[in-house]
């Protein structure tokens, strides 16, 4: 059985990066959000290398667009998710 299926908001910089490292080297699969494309895949390909894992699923959307927001929600039901952190 696979770990935990956790959404973290926000996890292209600080907490939210270290809380996906933290999570997905204790075998939870992460699903990183974040609003710039490139930063997220710069996360995916790093976060992939120090914890020795495939890259983690990305969303990118802006929460302040609910259109986007609306998008990246029907994503995650389709999806399931144990956990959602921000």
């Amino acid at each position: 059985m696979n770990g935990p299926i956790v959404f973290i908001t926000g996890s292209t910089d600080g907490i939210g990066k270290a809380t996906a490292r933290n999570l997905i080297s204790r075998g939870a699969e992460v699903i990183l959000h974040g609003r710039n494309i490139r930063k997220g895949n710069r996360v995916q390909k790093e976060l992939a290398e120090i914890t020795g894992t495939t890259e983690p699923d990305i969303l990118i959307a802006d929460l302040s667009s609910p259109d986007q927001l609306r998008q990246m929600a029907q994503r995650i039901l389709f999806r399931g998710i144990h956990a959602l952190m921000s």
